[in-house]
C-alpha cells in the first residue's frame, strides 16, 4: 500500500512548518517615561546633617532630581547648593555652587569646600551652618527655585 497524505494531514504539515519558520519580533525599546512631577532627593550627604564641620570640611551631595513634562526653559535647570543668612527667609551661594543639568532625570554629586564661607564675615551666614538644595530653572537674568531639599543643619 503506497503512502499517501490526505489534504488534512498536508494542511497539518504545512501549519508546524510555517510556525517553525516564523520570525521572531524584537523587542522594540520603549523611551524613558516622562516624570509628572518635578523633584529633588537627597540620597546620601557627607559629612552627614548633625555633624561638626571644620573650615577644611567638604559637603558632598548626591541628589536624584526629575524634571516634569511641563517644565521647560530655554535657558535650561541647575542644582545648587545655597547656605541659610542670619535673615532665615533668604540664602547665598558662593561659585562654584552649582551643576548645570543635561538630562530631564538624573543624579548629581555636588561637592562644596567650606573654606570658600568660613572666615567670610560678609555674608551673614546663620550659625550653626545650614545648606539646601535646590533644583533650578535658569532665566535670561536670575533663577527660580523649582524643588528643594529639607534643610541641612551642622555643628561647629
Amino acid at each position: 500500500m503506497p503512502f499517501s497524505l490526505k489534504p488534512v494531514g498536508v494542511g497539518v504539515l504545512l501549519s508546524v512548518l510555517l510556525l517553525g519558520c516564523s520570525k521572531q519580533e524584537k523587542e522594540v525599546p520603549q523611551p524613558e517615561p516622562v516624570p509628572a512631577v518635578t523633584s529633588l532627593t537627597l540620597t546620601t550627604l557627607t559629612p552627614t546633617a548633625g555633624a561638626t564641620l571644620t573650615r577644611a570640611s567638604t559637603l558632598t551631595a548626591q541628589l536624584a532630581y526629575s524634571l516634569a513634562a511641563t517644565e521647560t526653559s530655554p535657558y535650561g535647570y541647575r542644582v545648587a547648593i545655597q547656605f541659610a543668612k542670619v535673615n532665615s527667609t533668604t540664602t547665598t551661594a558662593i561659585n562654584p555652587s552649582s551643576i548645570n543639568l543635561t538630562e530631564r532625570t538624573g543624579t548629581v554629586t555636588l561637592q562644596y569646600p567650606l573654606e570658600l564661607i568660613w572666615d567670610r564675615t560678609n555674608l551673614a551666614l546663620a550659625h550653626p551652618i545650614t545648606c539646601y538644595y535646590y533644583l533650578q530653572r535658569v532665566n535670561a537674568t536670575n533663577s527660580t527655585v523649582i524643588a528643594k531639599t529639607a534643610a541641612q543643619s551642622f555643628t561647629e
